[in-house]
């Protein structure tokens, strides 16, 4: 699994320039806020779609409204649509009023399928709304706080380099070649989960394993059978991670070409004895070459390896691959480090390293055809090889020479004149400087350089990583080395490239970040100028512990989402107000008022006398007098008037209606039914009786 991060993370506004400035606003919160707020958006959510169908009803609602005489089912419809208490609801209750009144009832199809679809497919898009209102919670990139930013730019006594910094350097590395080994393998599937937080996974290279020889003319083992790694342009936002819009971002571009060369001409063997020698390796001065006999002498190894491995009980020590790295690169045409190849290996515009491979003494379990790792020769017979064949080196040691080239584009200027030509490390930053006119751009040029700068190249991390650089290591168990592919050394190669492009990301992350050892601060350099503290702000990575939100999709969630609510609350004034201002037929709103709850009520109660009322027309009407109203009959409710202080256990039969004077027995806390209400009197009074059914 990846680390767990541990880097400063910004918590708050910004922005991501891969969508542009108003798309790309972003919100970034941790993980256990970022639930409450989508939380909160899906509860909003369903609160506008409630309100959007509020607005249908209302709609509907008017678009149906007529002031001729209907049937039932039109009433249904109407008091369906002006008292509806949700989507799903509604569906139900016009599904029903479908089936209910199918047998008597004329044009159901017509008058209510309308309905149901459109309720239907609102109640559906209801429900994928709120369930897609996550999605404002666009992904996880966030951004570094950029507190601690610095790279290493300062060195130390030699104390210091081996106790603080070169163990700090080997563990950047060792990261580097594990995530390298994971996420860039191309024989293995990478679970992106175990990768770092790397805005890309890996950084994608041009793989040509049939390269032409990157020497002179017979130099190289093979004239086309070589490897070329280009890593095209790669973006330093999109691929690096490091957020600027257009017009402040580079593009970088890498090549690493290698081939295995011929030893034929360029040895030399010499005797230290009468029963040791060593064979030379003649490609170039090295100033710490000690070797006496010849001056242009490389590297020499032993010939006698396998001999000085085996002991007298037959077994074998210390066996095991050795790489050798001599690397040079050139400034303005002058080497800058002590190797000085022979001038069939020097380009000026080219970082050149040689690597020796010696196995040691280790055994070959089959014969091996690759180009470095050749070994077809018997090796003599050990105690611990049960009588089976096995093979060694054929060489003490096999040459693999290798060129790198950088070069940097601005993606402002099109064409090749927006780009360096392919340089050495060395020329490549002074020479990308005139790509670049105003004096922020050359400022941030020179702090990326200090980034890049801190990645390892192919011969620093090989010579670092010595024979853990192998990826022939995987088959090898003790002294004995199982099968290799024919390419074994291509794949080596690649697996070197992939080390470099996975320290290349985490060169620009960790610079960001800061250093996480406090004993590396004094060897740190901060930034001083405003563009630098600007770009340490700016390194976006991907962290599971956080949720960036498109800002754009908030405002646009609860600016609209507003509107609606504040429609939906709104329309019946604003409907009645456009009736009276351009004086239109106002029976649609009224129709809609008397639909509510509220008038059904006061109608149903006026028609049975019960109370004087008010507003009528409106929403919400009214009584003048203190009138107290009542439910009676459970089987069958009807509504009854009584008095203040009345006594709700006190019921008159009507039996009691001759002997009992009408007021008297209202003011002793009867009720009044009504049902019989006729035009006749009885003493100037209604025909009323007096009942005593229980509430």
């Amino acid at each position: 699994m990846a680390p767990v991060l541990t880097f400063p993370i910004y918590i708050g506004v910004w922005t991501n320039w891969s969508q542009g400035k108003v798309m790309g606003a972003r919100l970034t919160l941790t993980r256990n806020d970022a639930q409450l707020l989508i939380a909160l958006v899906a509860f909003y959510v369903t609160l506008v779609t409630s309100c959007i169908w509020n607005i249908a009803c209302f709609v509907f609602h008017h678009v149906y409204s007529t002031s001729e005489p209907q049937d039932a089912v039109y009433h249904q419809r109407q008091v369906l649509l002006r008292n509806s208490t949700g989507m799903v609801s509604s569906l139900w209750n016009f599904v029903q009023l479908l089936f209910i009144w199918k047998p008597r009832a004329k044009g159901l199809k017509r008058r209510l399928f309308p309905l149901i679809g459109y309720t239907g497919l609102l109640a559906v898009g209801s429900a994928a709304t709120a369930a897609l209102s996550s999605m404002v919670a666009v992904d996880s990139e966030v951004l570094l706080s950029g507190s601690g930013c610095g790279v290493q730019g300062k060195s130390g006594s030699p104390t210091d380099e081996k106790s603080i910094i070169y163990p700090r350097l080997s563990e950047d590395l060792s990261d580097a070649a594990i995530y390298g080994r994971r996420c860039y393998s191309q024989t293995t599937t990478f679970n992106p989960v175990d990768c770092g937080p790397y805005v890309k996974d890996k950084l994608l290279s041009n793989v040509y394993t049939n390269a032409t020889c990157p020497l002179a003319s017979g130099l190289c083992r093979h004239e086309s059978a070589n490897v070329l790694l280009d890593t095209g342009l790669i973006d330093s936002h999109n691929d690096l991670g490091l957020n600027a819009p257009i017009q402040e971002r580079f593009l970088f571009r890498k090549r690493l070409h290698c081939a295995p060369v011929t030893t034929e001409g360029h040895t030399a063997k010499f005797n230290i004895s009468q029963d040791r020698s060593y064979t030379a390796y003649l490609y170039g001065y090295t100033k710490h070459s000690n070797f006496p006999y010849n001056e242009n002498c490389t590297f020499y190894a032993s010939n006698d390896a396998y001999h000085d491995q085996f002991i007298a009980n037959g077994t074998i020590n210390q066996a095991g691959y050795s790489i050798n790295v001599f690397s040079t690169t050139f400034q303005s045409g002058n080497p800058l480090t002590h190797v000085l190849p022979i001038p069939e290996f020097i380009k000026n515009d080219t970082d050149v390293f040689l690597l020796f491979l010696s196995a040691n003494g280790l055994l070959f379990t089959n014969i091996t055809t690759d180009s470095w790792y050749e070994a077809t020769e018997i090796a003599s017979p050990c105690g611990s090889c049960q009588d089976s064949l096995m093979y060694r080196q054929n060489e003490p040691a096999s040459l693999l020479v290798c060129s790198e080239q950088y070069q940097i584009c601005n993606p402002n200027i099109m064409g090749s004149s927006g780009c360096t030509p392919l340089l050495s490390i060395s020329d490549l930053f002074n020479q990308s400087l005139s790509l670049y006119n105003d004096h922020s751009s050359k400022v941030r040029l020179k702090w990326l350089s200090n980034i890049i700068g801190q990645s390892w190249s192919a011969p620093a991390a090989v010579a670092f990583l010595q024979a853990r650089s192998l990826t022939a290591r995987t088959s090898m168990i003790g002294h004995f080395q199982g099968p290799l592919a024919p390419n074994q050394w291509q794949l080596d190669v690649q697996h070197w490239h992939a080390i470099t492009m996975a320290s290349l990301q985490r060169a620009f992350v960790h610079v960001a970040a800061g250093p996480s050892d406090p004993k590396m601060v004094p060897f740190t350099r901060f930034p001083k100028l405003a563009e630098e503290y600007a770009l340490c702000r700016n390194q976006k990575i991907k962290s599971h512990a956080h949720v960036s939100f498109s800002l754009f999709g908030l405002l646009f969630t609860f600016l609209f989402g507003g509107i609606i609510i504040a429609i939906s609350l709104g329309m019946e004034n604003l409907v009645a107000y456009i009736q009276r201002r351009f004086e239109l037929n106002p029976y649609t709103q009224i129709e809609w008022n008397a639909n509510g709850v509220l008038q059904l009520q006061r109608m149903a109660r006026e028609e049975r006398g019960l109370g004087t009322w008010t507003h009528g027309v409106g929403p919400m009407p009214t009584t003048e007098d203190d009138v107290l109203l009542g439910l009676t009959d459970k089987k069958h409710p009807r509504l009854q008037r009584s008095n203040l202080g009345v006594d709700s256990n006190t019921f008159l039969s009507e039996s009691t209606f001759n002997d009992v004077d009408l007021s008297e027995a209202l003011q002793s806390g009867a009720y009044l039914d009504c049902r019989s209400l006729s035009s006749e009197t009885i003493g100037g009074r209604p025909s009323c009786s007096i009942t005593d059914e229980e509430l």
